[in-house]
């Protein structure tokens, strides 16, 4: 473990800003060769919510320097559970790579230009937000950050306040901010070899669960047409579908995941405002900041929970009917809304179809998909099509109060939203039967 940036300065107001900045940027390269240590912070402090957001998608540890009996409580809690534990991003944290060449400070260093004094002043850089992206066990986080107005100043050697009054900035978050749901290139084209090279950055930090099953004769170090494919940028849920499908077909119950060649959906939680959203390419999800405003947006993909072989051996519609009904019950599970990295809390996810059949089957029987929690009272949130017929939770603890029991949820069926109540701190796994 490694420090990557300046220290915490709890009185030093300018520094904060400058802060989340240096340690998202510092981490594209010291996160190659360490465990990113992005320092500790006061949950009671000014600056306390950008810090907490930072931590939270940052992949690294989470710790306080409070002054005894000077805490924000709600605020540790979204960070940390009631045992210790943290929900904490896979990789280190790193700007997006629309960020990559861009201030989110806005500040124009007099030093950086020869042709002009250093006490000319210099329009600032054009608005932008910091977006910070990383990977959950099955799924992704990106958090944006507005975080203009202060910076370093060469010239004075110390933090400055350069704009009085701050702009609000627009952060534009969509699928192509994660590498693995980059848009794919048409070989030949001048952005095949970006893709390429993201692809390979990305291989340094994918896990075992996440190395693609498909097997392909090309090379994708030196075929960057292979290494941009879809079969190269993999994301962390498909293995565990392609597997889930592999088991399901052995044991006679059908297929799980997506239909072979559909259009990929996530689905984007937002934290602070509590919204969700279905995303396709090139859809984006805007949030408007304010000074040192943050919001946290968790991506799930959506699973198909529908037999494929029961339409492949009834269907006599149109390819667009049977693509309609093999998406008509799906899902994606997001985690314990309450925790700003929502999907670090989820451990463990499976799904299972009822096997084919001549007719539909039964309520209750459709589908099932199990999410594994981290210990932690909150609420569950997930996207389903369909309203589910019953959610039951089960403790992991033998001694927990009661081992499995049906539990009551929402289902807001005009965005899809489902919410379950989470109300004891044990790990448990959470049910969902249609």
């Amino acid at each position: 473990m490694a420090r990557v940036s300046d220290d915490f300065y709890p009185r030093d107001k300018p520094s904060h800003t400058y802060h989340i900045a240096a340690v998202a940027f510092n981490s594209v390269f010291m996160g190659e060769i360490v465990n990113a240590d992005w320092d500790m912070f006061n949950s009671k402090h000014d600056a306390a919510g950008i810090h907490a957001a930072a931590r939270a998608v940052g992949g690294c540890a989470v710790y306080t320097s409070d002054k005894p009996g000077e805490h924000d409580f709600d605020l540790l809690r979204r960070l940390v559970f009631p045992d210790g534990s943290v929900p904490v991003a896979l990789r280190p944290g790193r700007p997006t790579v629309d960020c990559l060449f861009s201030d989110p400070t806005g500040y124009a260093d007099p030093l950086a230009s020869t042709s002009a004094p250093p006490k000319v002043a210099k329009t600032p850089a054009a608005p932008s937000a910091l977006k910070i992206w990383n990977t959950n066990r099955f799924g992704y986080v990106v958090a944006a950050f507005n975080l203009r107005g202060s910076a370093w100043d060469r010239r004075r050697r110390s933090y400055q306040t350069f704009e009085s009054e701050v702009a609000p900035v627009t952060a534009k978050i969509s699928m192509s901010d994660i590498p693995a749901w980059a848009p794919t290139r048409a070989p030949g084209s001048a952005a095949v070899a970006g893709v390429a090279a993201a692809a390979q950055f990305e291989s340094h930090f994918r896990l075992p669960d996440e190395v693609p099953t498909d097997s392909s004769s090309a090379d994708p170090v030196t075929d960057p047409a292979a290494a941009a494919s879809a079969a190269e940028l993999t994301p962390t849920l498909e293995p565990q579908l392609r597997r889930a499908a592999r088991t399901a077909a052995g044991a006679g119950t059908g297929a799980v995941g997506a239909a072979s060649g559909a259009e990929r959906m996530v689905v984007a939680y937002s934290h602070v405002s509590g919204e969700l959203r279905l995303l396709r390419e090139g859809d984006e999800v805007g949030v408007e900041l304010g000074s040192r405003d943050y919001e946290v947006v968790t991506m799930s993909e959506i699973t198909s929970l529908v037999n494929p072989d029961s339409h492949a051996s009834s269907s006599t519609g149109s390819s667009a009917q049977q693509t309609a009904s093999m998406i008509e019950l799906s899902w994606a599970p997001i985690g314990l809304g309450n925790m700003l990295n929502s999907g670090g809390t989820v451990l463990s996810y499976k799904a299972a179809v009822a096997p084919a059949s001549n007719g539909p089957p039964a309520p209750g029987s459709r589908a099932q998909a199990s999410v594994g929690l981290m210990g932690g009272a909150g609420e569950f949130v997930g996207w389903a099509s369909e309203a589910p017929v019953s959610v039951t939770v089960e403790f992991e603890r033998p001694d927990a109060a009661g081992r499995a029991r049906a539990v009551a949820f929402f289902y807001d069926a005009a965005t899809g939203l489902l919410k379950v109540p989470v109300d004891a701190p044990d790990r448990q796994t959470i049910t969902v039967t249609w």
